[in-house]
């Protein structure tokens, strides 16, 4: 039996959780919100919609090669786009 050499970083930042698997042969980003935090699926849907396209439309190029799986918190309800934005580029410089 082997172990798996791949070691999972995590990160973690006012308003979300992150975990990273590196030096994956293929790219992959997961946002998971959890019904505790957003009560109903319009909204739940919503903000990882917004998640999805700052990491998209920003830092596609920091997340080759990764296995990314971000998980926000209730803080997330307040942020607009560009604190989503602001919040998530701190987290992309520790991964770098």
């Amino acid at each position: 039996m082997t172990t798996n050499p791949l070691k999972i970083m995590k990160y973690k930042s006012k308003t979300f959780f992150v975990k990273v698997l590196p030096n994956m042969e293929y790219s992959n980003v997961n946002v998971i919100i959890s019904k505790k935090i957003v009560k109903t699926s319009v909204v739940r849907n919503k903000y990882k919609r917004r998640l999805k396209e700052v990491l998209r439309k920003y830092y596609s190029k920091d997340l080759t090669n990764l296995d990314f799986s971000l998980y926000p918190n209730k803080n997330i309800l307040n942020l607009t786009f560009w604190d989503i934005k602001d919040e998530l580029s701190l987290i992309m410089k520790k991964i770098r």
